[in-house]
């Protein structure tokens, strides 16, 4: 199971350069993600993630282990709530997160 984790950049000594924006990194620190630099020096697009979906993302990884690991179990013991809207959403969030 991979483990992603947001780590903070190291500082830069240019006037006015508040430094690249956290990188998200995998357990053998490769960088899965980040969201460019200061806007002085490198403009992008977009803003960094809020707090709540900085933990979401680097939980991602693990939740959807967690989430198919639960839809295989309820699956085995054959439980009726197999057509429960609640199952069904989740089987479409897996199958979005795994790109299908």
């Amino acid at each position: 199971m991979a483990k992603w984790k947001w780590v903070e950049p190291e500082g830069c000594e240019l006037p006015n350069y508040d430094g690249p924006l956290e990188t998200l990194v995998d357990e053998t620190g490769r960088e899965v993600c980040d969201f460019g630099y200061s806007t002085d020096y490198y403009p992008v697009d977009g803003t960094p993630p809020s707090k709540e979906d900085k933990a979401l993302i680097a939980a991602a990884p693990e939740l959807l282990d967690a989430c198919k690991g639960l839809m295989l179990l309820i699956g085995i013991h054959g439980d009726d709530s197999i057509e429960h809207p609640a199952y069904l959403a989740a089987e479409a969030a897996i199958a979005k997160a795994e790109g299908k």
